[in-house]
């Protein structure tokens, strides 16, 4: 468990590699492993049944509620209604959405349709959360929120891989990575904006 932070330049290949964990690429070469599972297409309903991926861009249905979402992701992964209706009240209540649960989709603001999507990941039971920019675009009121919401996911037990070019997300981090020319390199955490730019160059 832990939130681990995936640092490097536009183009560095970070969404690249998210995409390729949540079987949404093919890797052209390479071999990965996740939770001692090897990455292949034989695995993969096995695979999205443990992660849950928010991306930069979303992808809600206008239409939907924020209630009729959860249910719909609680579906298409096979979860038995009892399961996804518990955990559809707990992810409703952690990210304060319990009073806007009737609301379309389209009514919501981008700090809420930020906040449902974290619950839809979440709300697959997944052991791991890959989250891709999570606090672009929102108001310091929602990145605290996300910030609170992942360090309680961690103490239950989750794991968080997040790509973001905010320092203060980047805080709550156990580890911090930096992805340059296909190389993967760990660096240490509290390095100010003007240190990381300087690891960028050495990896270069």
């Amino acid at each position: 468990s832990g939130i681990y932070g995936l640092l490097g330049e536009n183009g560095a290949g970070k969404s690249t590699l998210m995409k390729i964990l949540v079987t949404l690429l093919q890797p052209t070469e390479g071999i990965i492993d996740i939770n001692g599972m090897r990455l292949e297409r034989k695995n993969y309903e096995q695979i999205k049944g443990i992660i849950g991926y928010l991306p930069q861009e979303l992808g809600l249905y206008p239409n939907l509620t924020v209630q009729e979402s959860l249910e719909y992701v609680g579906i298409l992964n096979g979860m038995k209604k009892d399961d996804y209706k518990k955990q559809i009240k707990y992810y409703l209540e952690k990210t304060s959405l319990t009073e806007h649960r009737n609301k379309k989709n389209r009514q919501l603001s981008g700090g809420m349709k930020k906040r449902l999507s974290i619950a839809c990941s979440l709300a697959l039971g997944s052991r791991y959360l890959i989250m891709d920019e999570p606090g672009a675009a929102l108001d310091l009121e929602c990145k605290e929120m996300i910030r609170r919401y992942l360090k309680d996911y961690v103490r239950e037990g989750g794991a968080v891989l997040l790509t973001s070019h905010e320092m203060e997300e980047l805080a709550v981090c156990s580890k911090l990575y930096v992805l340059s020319q296909s190389n993967l390199k760990e660096v240490p955490l509290g390095l100010t904006a003007e240190e990381l730019i300087k690891t960028f160059r050495n990896q270069q």
